[in-house]
């Protein structure tokens, strides 16, 4: 997520395009942007912002992966399933909105 929350916040599509469209949601500048990993921008350096911007795509996907089988585990447990459906509805917006850049 931060990945992504990086490229858009550079005003870049998420397949590190530059982005044509303005940017309308009012979060158009890194200040804007809240992060998981981090609290802000300059606590990383450039060659970590690199990797997440490189791997956003793969890492949401594998996270996916493993949050739809926690939702449906069996052996899961409730608070455990409604965390994961959290962050499945987190990430999944990411991953539809890259499939158009």
């Amino acid at each position: 997520v931060d990945g992504a929350r990086l490229l858009l916040s550079s005003n870049l599509t998420l397949s590190g395009r530059p982005n044509i469209a303005p940017e309308t949601s009012g979060q158009g500048t890194v200040e804007n942007y809240s992060f998981f990993c981090f609290q802000d921008i300059t606590d990383i350096d450039d060659y970590v912002k690199s990797v997440l911007v490189e791997t956003w795509a793969s890492s949401a996907e594998s996270a996916m992966q493993f949050l739809s089988e926690a939702v449906g585990a069996t052996d899961a447990s409730e608070e455990e399933r409604e965390t994961s459906k959290e962050w499945l509805k987190l990430l999944a917006p990411f991953l539809f909105g890259g499939l158009f850049h």
